[in-house]
């Protein structure tokens, strides 16, 4: 008797997981702004696959082989999502061109003690790649002042072009937004790509002639919860198990930006999805995405346009690019077209910026 109702327990719960599987794959293909409870089902992927596997061995140990096939078959199913957080390559050597993108934190220019120290890490971490196109986000550059990255970044990295979008601090002294820098010459400066760019979040294009060829790279920053010291404290709380009415009051602040900033980033991805899809050129799609492979944001970039993710292509390990607060996941990106072959995906290591820099090398296929 006992045993039948460990039995069905067991099932109802294997059935949990089962919806649970269902539900990611929606939170891939629906929108935030239709369903927005949705955007956090990503984030259950790998306990969903254990999981599965533990029900896979629990079945068969009490010899229920077709209760089993439940599990296996989702199991089955899951395993083609891996790719997105683990990958296993070994390094190729062959001639291409280097791009690297990295979302350097404003190079903590509001730690003033700080600056000095992290933008030379900043631009050692960037030069090491030798790289021939270089995408940052959060970028500042403070021209009345000794510390011109702009100059500076230009003359060490070789690279007499640049491409600047201007969000914040837009002064005519400080710069704060998108840079792309690149050591060939670009054709055309598209910025402004979203019809209402945020403070702090936008996508820009630039067009590279590479010899006899050219090129798109968008360089592209999308929506981000915007937590502040108030909300870590919270997240610290209740990873220290303090519930209280602070903490649940905490809580449902965070549940609200990210429900605003997933909303904003759908429909900043999806502008993105169209301007990729209108392409003449070979494109890379480079930048801080703000969320993890399987979610909506990324889904509707990269798979509606048939692109391909560096990292999955040639990544090795677990690729985690934000360091924080919260757990490290992979949230910055290098997409290419089908007619770029990508190779050599590598993640930074340094940790002066809140994000580490990503960088691959790749070539135009004729």
């Amino acid at each position: 008797m006992l045993r039948q109702l460990t039995i069905k327990i067991a099932l109802l719960l294997n059935i949990g997981v089962v919806l649970c599987s269902i539900l990611i794959v929606l939170a891939i293909n629906i929108s935030p702004v239709h369903c927005w409870p949705l955007l956090f089902m990503g984030f259950s992927y790998p306990f969903v696959l254990l999981a599965h596997s533990l029900f896979v061995i629990l079945w068969l140990s009490v010899r229920r082989k077709r209760l089993a096939l439940i599990s296996l078959f989702c199991l089955a199913g899951s395993l083609f999502y891996t790719g997105f957080f683990y990958q296993w390559h070994s390094t190729k050597p062959a001639k291409g061109y280097t791009i690297v993108s990295y979302n350097v934190q404003r190079f903590n220019y509001d730690q003033s003690s700080l600056y000095a120290a992290s933008r030379k890490s900043i631009m050692q971490e960037i030069t090491k790649q030798q790289p021939d196109i270089v995408c940052l986000q959060e970028y500042y550059n403070d021209s009345n002042k000794y510390y011109c990255t702009t100059d500076t970044l230009a003359a060490v990295l070789k690279m007499s072009y640049n491409h600047c979008q201007k969000l914040l601090f837009a002064d005519g002294f400080r710069t704060f937004g998108q840079m792309t820098f690149s050591k060939y010459p670009i054709v055309t400066r598209h910025k402004d790509l979203l019809p209402q760019p945020a403070p702090l979040n936008n996508i820009i294009y630039t067009d590279i002639k590479i010899n006899n060829d050219t090129i798109r790279v968008f360089n592209a920053h999308l929506e981000s919860i915007r937590l502040v010291d108030t909300n870590y404290r919270t997240i610290e709380g209740i990873r220290h198990h303090d519930y209280s009415f602070r903490e649940y009051l905490g809580s449902k602040e965070i549940m609200k930006k990210c429900k605003k900033a997933a909303s904003i980033r759908a429909m900043q991805a999806e502008c993105l999805a169209k301007a990729i899809h209108q392409s003449p050129y070979p494109l890379l799609v480079c930048g801080d995405f703000n969320d993890i492979a399987l979610s909506y944001a990324y889904h509707v970039v990269k798979t509606h346009n048939h692109l391909i993710d560096a990292f999955n292509n040639s990544g090795n390990g677990f690729g985690g690019t934000y360091i924080g607060e919260l757990p490290s996941f992979r949230i910055d990106y290098i997409l290419s077209s089908r007619n770029i072959k990508t190779w050599n995906y590598t993640t930074g290591t340094t940790s002066t910026s809140d994000h580490y820099p990503i960088a691959c090398m790749f070539q135009i296929v004729k």
